[in-house]
């Protein structure tokens, strides 16, 4: 018989080996913005396209990632801020933030 420590339950998975394949997606995916320049100024479409391709597909991979990642994860787990705040801009947080600059 397995015996699993009730503490070990609280804790939940570890999201650090999703977020690590995460990570890989997107440096991947990065990595093919260059040659996608240069196709671009060599006027390469074919070439254009197959980059633009493999771009989606590797976005795609990572964004199932993310997705899956997300609803295995509580909803306070490393979220400091309220879910509903996350993606908004400095300024949507705080009115007052731009403010001066757009005063002077």
């Amino acid at each position: 018989m397995v015996m699993i420590n009730p503490l070990l339950k609280l804790f939940g998975q570890s999201p650090f080996g999703p977020l690590q394949e995460h990570m890989r997606v997107v440096v991947h995916c990065a990595d093919k913005v260059p040659g996608l320049f240069d196709a671009l100024c060599a006027g390469d479409e074919k070439k254009i396209h197959e980059i633009r391709d493999a771009i989606f597909a590797l976005e795609n991979k990572a964004d199932k990632i993310k997705n899956e990642l997300r609803s295995h994860l509580p909803k306070s787990y490393f979220m400091p801020v309220d879910g509903g705040v996350r993606g908004k801009r400095p300024s949507q947080h705080n009115p007052t933030i731009g403010r001066s600059q757009a005063a002077s």
